[in-house]
Order: structure tokens, then sequence, then C-alpha cells
């Protein structure tokens, strides 16, 4: 019996997300050891905001190339 499209679509969704989340403990060890004390708040803070400002950006394009792609079949 074949998956549906929806099955397939919710597994795709967790292996995105899986590999997304896979290096976030190690940039973000890698920058607490890289930075001196006094700058290492201001350091994370820039990578938390570039870190949610591509994903504000890209997610939604994302999201609509995917349907526009899975539509077009």
């Amino acid at each position: 019996m074949m998956p549906s499209a929806i099955c397939l679509d919710g597994d795709l969704a967790r292996i995105i997300v899986f590999f997304k989340i896979l290096p976030t403990a190690a940039i973000y060890s890698a920058v607490h050891l890289m930075t001196p004390n006094r700058m290492r708040a201001q350091m994370f803070a820039l990578l938390l905001f570039v870190d949610a400002t591509i994903g504000l950006i890209f997610g939604p394009l994302l999201i609509g190339f995917f349907q526009r792609f899975h539509t077009s079949r």
C-alpha cells in the first residue's frame, strides 16, 4: 500500500527539522568558546538574530516554492 502525500510531506518535514536542529548545539557552544567573556552575550544575541532573520526570510519562500512545485505535478 502506497503512503499518502500527506504522510510523505510530514516525514519530509521531520527530516528537515532534524537536520536543521542537529548542528545548533555545536554552533552555540563554539560561539561560547571562541568569544571573550565580555562579548559573549552580544555574540549570542547576534547569532540568535541572524538565525531568526534567515528563518523568517527563507521559511515562507521555501514553503511557497515547495507548494508550487508539489501542485504543479
